[in-house]
């Protein structure tokens, strides 16, 4: 491999951050900002001293959450304000439907414990177009895009992985989310899962439905309301728009 696929495929800012690498370097008396030594420095530690940053997957992907490096977009669309929270390529959190900028900063600030030095700017603008043509009706799949999972338990990431698998217009039980998540029994659970949910529409919690066709449960602004609201945009006619009580709470 050649130096410069080599600086491509490691993520230099980020090896540059890690103290073992500055002070080795240091110590050589080399220019830090050399790509040759960088990349011969990377090459002689041991991977315990090396942070390899990997090309986006297809899968949900568990990492770091630095939030002294993440950052928020805040934009308008057809379903009303969202915020968006990430770094790098990887989204931490997303809400959406509310009716003022104000009203996605304090509902992050709840939600995920948001500091108040997070920078504010379009960090993706992909993902924020792709969410903007989501609303406005086209027929998006946001299955490529890397969420966090960090903090969540094994079943919380098999569920996640399981709903990130049903598409576009498409709905699935609770019991049946909890069968492909490989915990039959779990419905409840995944009713707890969906509630926790922290990137909603990009890991489609609205797609989960009460058994017998019936809405079940939705927590995200306007509750109810917005969950028929996306099911109607995807063309899902089959769902009986109700609940009952005691049913289990997605977001």
């Amino acid at each position: 491999m050649g130096i410069h696929s080599t600086c491509e495929t490691i993520g230099v800012s980020e090896l540059c951050r890690n103290r073992r690498f500055i002070d080795a370097t240091q110590r050589d008396g080399n220019d830090v900002s050399s790509p040759i030594l960088i990349t011969r420095r990377i090459l002689s530690l041991s991977p315990a001293g090396v942070k390899v940053r990997k090309a986006p997957q297809t899968e949900t992907k568990t990492r770091a959450n630095d939030a002294t490096s993440s950052s928020l977009s805040v934009f308008s669309t057809k379903l009303g304000w969202c915020g968006l929270v990430g770094q790098w390529d990887c989204v931490t959190a997303l809400t959406f439907g509310h009716d003022t900028p104000v009203q996605v900063r304090l509902h992050l600030e709840a939600k995920v414990d948001l500091s108040d030095n997070v920078p504010e700017w379009d960090w993706s603008p992909d993902v924020r177009e792709r969410l903007q043509a989501y609303a406005a009706g086209a027929t998006i799949d946001f299955s490529d895009i890397v969420v966090d999972t960090t903090g969540l338990t094994s079943f919380r990431r098999s569920v996640i992985t399981a709903l990130r698998h049903i598409g576009y217009g498409q709905t699935v039980s609770y019991a049946q989310l909890a069968a492909l998540a490989g915990s039959p029994r779990a419905a409840r659970a995944v009713g707890s899962a969906m509630a926790m949910n922290r990137v909603p529409l990009i890991v489609p919690c609205h797609r989960v439905v009460a058994s017998g066709g019936r809405l079940g449960g939705f927590s995200a602004p306007s509750g109810l309301t917005m969950k028929q609201r996306l099911l109607e945009l995807e063309d899902v006619t089959e769902i009986q728009f109700g609940t009952t009580p005691h049913e289990p709470i997605s977001m």
